[in-house]
């Protein structure tokens, strides 16, 4: 496909589904990379044609070093080139460990963050992103084998309800190159696109080829049909589920409370109950959450309603709660008691936080080797300080208060417990309940800290790297030691 044809099948896919219908002012962001530099020139194209105003927006996360600082630099030259406005935000490292889950997921989140900034201070409509068909392709197998639903599986849309347009999503990869080439447009490439430490990059370097080879099949041209089909699909399901929605007989909305009537929520399809349930709980979501596993979860529910077992108070995410009560199923956001309470916070590994009220610190430090059996005996004794085997525990740990249906395993035990009777049993005033630290591990209490351990992640004969707990006291004058 040549330059000029590239820009028609752009242009035609942009007109068809309305990308910037009505649009003044669009933010594109821009790595430097083939995909969004192919975009940035198709767009001064475009706007030849329909007059607007394109906003180039760049983050440098610092992860490459030098190189990061070169991407910055050449997009900024290609601002310059076209005399577009650009803006910058670089991302310091302290951020990208303390704000999420998974480096990949943190910077996604600062990213848009960023770009819905932008969004609101030059009052531009859309978000312009260079995300290809191969992006998709790619995307729809990383879901599959995450086990996701029809919803997951339909993967990127040309334009989302948060006004994030994708013009290149009906384009491969290689009709890109080749527009770059025969316009001897420049561009940047990312090194850690050459190995295979994130999982995109082994679909696209080995299952991809591999499928398209031992099938002789291309997955680009078959999988636009898939993806079209499922998403006629998933909108049928969503409509269904809006409608069930809006039935006041079936659903009951009070404030942070949403109460689904369980005969007529029995009388529904699985699938649409299912979907009816993880609606209710995103309502109740805070925008900047995330619910971890939340298939299982609800999973777990629907397993539970089926055999008609009371579902007893039992945390989703957060503070966000469920449970079975006077013949409805409740979703409820859990309020924070009266006294003293532990605010939320991210601990990265290794890294430390201080704990808001108490003032306490706590400490995370990866050792290299297990300590030798005088130290790990020290430990033992030591209620403020807890080890673990480091290749079992997430790489950011949450730090939280109690939440109702807290459950954990103590150490030595092959059963979980209460939480709520074990604070009972270690009579802890319940003006301080709040302010005990709890430490998570991928949803699972791995420590309440200064008090107890779960059997989670004990180290071993087999354990190379270890990661060492530890709560520091404050002293009087409110440091630690």
């Amino acid at each position: 496909m040549m330059g000029d044809d590239l820009f028609e099948h752009v242009r035609s896919y942009i007109d068809q589904h309305r990308l910037f219908h009505e649009v003044s002012t669009i933010i594109l962001g821009y790595s430097g990379g083939a995909d969004s530099t192919a975009l940035l020139h198709l767009l001064v194209s475009y706007t030849q044609h329909q007059p607007m105003r394109l906003v180039v927006a760049h983050v440098n996360y610092g992860l490459r070093g030098a190189e990061s600082d070169r991407d910055e630099d050449f997009v900024r030259c290609q601002c310059q080139l076209y005399q577009l406005p650009f803006f910058l935000k670089k991302v310091s490292r302290d951020q990208l460990l303390t704000r999420a889950d998974s480096i990949q997921m943190c910077c996604r989140t600062i990213r848009f963050e960023f770009f819905r900034h932008l969004c609101q201070q030059e009052h531009a409509e859309r978000i312009a992103l260079g995300h290809t068909l191969d992006d998709n392709v790619e995307l729809f197998f990383i879901r599959l084998v995450s086990g996701a639903g029809l919803e997951g599986l339909k993967a990127m849309l040309p334009l989302t309800a948060d006004h994030i347009a994708r013009p290149l999503l009906n384009s491969t990869r290689r009709q890109i190159e080749d527009y770059l080439r025969e316009n001897g447009f420049a561009y940047v490439e990312d090194s850690s696109n050459q190995g295979d430490a994130y999982i995109r990059n082994k679909v696209r370097h080995h299952i991809v080829p591999l499928i398209e080879q031992q099938l002789r099949c291309c997955l680009n041209e078959i999988l636009t049909t898939t993806l079209a089909i499922l998403r006629g699909e998933n909108d049928l399901i969503e409509e269904l589920v809006r409608l069930a929605s809006s039935d006041p007989d079936l659903v009951r909305r009070e404030h942070q409370r949403i109460c689904l009537d369980l005969t007529r929520l029995m009388r529904l399809h699985p699938a649409l109950r299912r979907r009816l349930i993880v609606q209710v709980l995103y309502e109740l979501f805070q925008p900047d959450q995330r619910p971890g596993k939340l298939f299982q979860k609800v999973e777990a529910i629907m397993t539970a309603l089926e055999a008609g077992s009371e579902i007893r108070p039992r945390p989703i995410s957060g503070m966000i709660m469920i449970r079975t009560r006077s013949l409805c199923l409740e979703c409820y956001r859990q309020c924070r008691e009266a006294y003293p309470s532990l605010s939320d916070q991210y601990l990265a590994v290794p890294g430390s936080i201080k704990l808001t009220p108490t003032n306490q610190c706590l400490d995370a430090t990866v050792l290299e080797s297990p300590p030798d059996s005088t130290v790990l005996e020290d430990i033992f004794h030591d209620p403020s300080v807890e080890i673990f085997d480091a290749a079992l525990i997430a790489p950011r740990l949450f730090v939280r208060a109690r939440c109702s249906g807290d459950r954990f395993i103590p150490f030595g035990m092959s059963r979980d417990i209460s939480l709520k009777k074990y604070l009972i049993n270690q009579r802890i005033p319940v003006q301080l309940k709040g302010l005990v630290p709890l430490v998570i591990s991928d949803d699972r209490i791995i420590w309440i800290a200064g008090r107890r351990r779960s059997n989670y992640a004990p180290v071993t004969s087999r354990t190379r790297q270890c990661l060492l707990l530890r709560l520091i006291q404050s002293t009087p004058n409110g440091d630690t030691p």
